[in-house]
């Protein structure tokens, strides 16, 4: 199941009213595990108009997003930020990892092809876990050739 985000694109009206909304919005976070990847940092605009503010917040999955979303904690931080500031808000799916097949991958690949692989058509997780499923995947391979 892949994670879930959210993503904010924010016009703050009243700056010394956020700060409440971020401090309402603090526990429905906590208690649905939300990870912020982007908290309104320095951005350019390549195209289209873009708000001053821009926050991107991770969670398990989506069912995890929309309950934090639909919480009683964050339907209160909410009437504050609508009151303070107007918001573009939308809850999206991250990429799945997707597993390569065997031939796609080849026997005996090393790790770094069988990274440029995966992440040509998965979500980049990481050197270290993408080398460990290559590993798993390699492990399989050689299983299944064993059992033919």
């Amino acid at each position: 199941m892949p994670k879930a985000y959210w993503i904010v694109r924010v016009s703050v009206r009243d700056q010394k009213r956020y700060p409440e909304y971020l401090a309402a919005a603090g526990p429905a976070f906590e208690k649905f595990g939300a990870k912020f990847l982007v908290r309104g940092g320095a951005f350019e605009t390549m195209e289209g108009q873009s708000p001053e503010r821009n926050v991107v917040v991770e969670f398990a999955d989506r069912a995890s997003a929309t309950a934090c979303y639909q919480s009683p904690e964050y339907q209160s931080a909410k009437a504050i930020r609508q009151a303070c500031a107007d918001a573009d808000f939308i809850i999206v799916d991250g990429a799945a990892l997707r597993v390569l097949l065997p031939s796609e991958m080849g026997r005996g690949r090393d790790a770094v092809e069988c990274l440029k692989r995966q992440d040509r058509g998965g979500e980049f997780l990481g050197a270290a876990v993408q080398h460990r499923a290559c590993q798993l995947q390699e492990f399989l391979l050689h299983r299944l050739c064993i059992r033919k």
